[in-house]
């Protein structure tokens, strides 16, 4: 899996560029079609690039999970469990919210992932 995911913060004290997800996507070179997916969130940007795949993305409130990949998620008895989209999605942003990176001892698979707690001014990315 080909892929790139971040996060931006439009820190109101920092001059950007509003073009520069697009520079940041723009060295990788997808033979055929690449899909790009972004979340708008109040003051920042997530966004996730690969080859022929939209990212998964999901929003609760001012908070977000974006997901290239396939990452599954590990019960209390680390056996891996069928999620679908809405539910990794919440399952990923809980987790992180609570245990922050030490949460990815229950996530498997090829990912990228990138979750952004705004209210507490956090965000993660995790790649494997």
């Amino acid at each position: 899996m080909s892929g790139i995911c971040g996060w931006i913060d439009f820190s109101a004290r920092v001059n950007y560029d509003p073009n520069i997800l697009d520079r940041m996507a723009q060295p990788l070179q997808f033979p055929g079609d690449a899909t790009e997916s972004r979340l708008i969130l109040p003051g920042s940007q997530i966004f996730g690039c690969q080859k022929n795949h939209p990212a998964l993305t999901w929003r609760h409130e001012d908070d977000a999970v974006l997901i290239l990949g396939r990452p599954k998620l590990t019960n209390e008895g680390n056996h891996l469990t069928k999620d679908h989209s809405e539910n990794i999605c919440s399952r990923l942003l809980e987790g992180f919210r609570r245990e922050g990176y030490s949460f990815l001892k229950h996530v498997r698979g090829h990912f990228l992932i990138t979750v952004v707690l705004t209210s507490e001014k956090r965000a993660y990315l995790a790649v494997d």
